[in-house]
């Protein structure tokens, strides 16, 4: 099994099943061999399964039905600007999309390395926030 058969597994039985909403769960409990193949062999930069990933490659109609799963184990792993680090390395050769995309590859590339920075929460701290709050100060309102 790879990741294309994977997303067809899932189109296929998401339009048999034709649920309201679908997460991870659902997944789980309907094609486990699925989540089992996602689980081993789609993990994000940083810990666990990478949906993005998974759920940008379903058909359209079914991405609407996504519901990212809120519940589950707390992430003990990497955070924060090593994180970011992490995260930068892995696509360092695909840095130059965020100035000039040269094709559709390229914007999928951006977006999936932007995902990966925004997810990680302590990141979006370190990084936007300090620089708010310096700003704040510096301007002293």
């Amino acid at each position: 099994m790879d990741i294309v058969s994977a997303v067809k597994a899932i189109n296929k039985l998401l339009r048999t099943i034709q649920p309201h909403t679908f997460c991870s769960f659902w997944i789980r409990l309907h094609a486990p061999h699925v989540y089992r193949f996602i689980q081993k062999n789609v993990s994000a930069e940083v810990s666990g399964i990478d949906w993005d990933r998974i759920t940008r490659a379903l058909n359209r109609r079914l991405q609407l039905r996504w519901q990212a799963s809120h519940r589950g184990r707390r992430s003990e792993g990497v955070r924060g600007k090593m994180a970011a680090g992490i995260i930068l390395r892995k696509h360092h050769d695909k840095l130059y999309t965020f100035l000039s995309p040269a094709d559709a590859d390229d914007e999928q590339a951006r977006d999936i390395i932007s995902i990966a920075l925004v997810k990680n929460r302590s990141t979006r701290q370190c990084s936007c926030q300090t620089g708010n709050h310096q700003a704040g100060q510096a301007h002293d309102w």
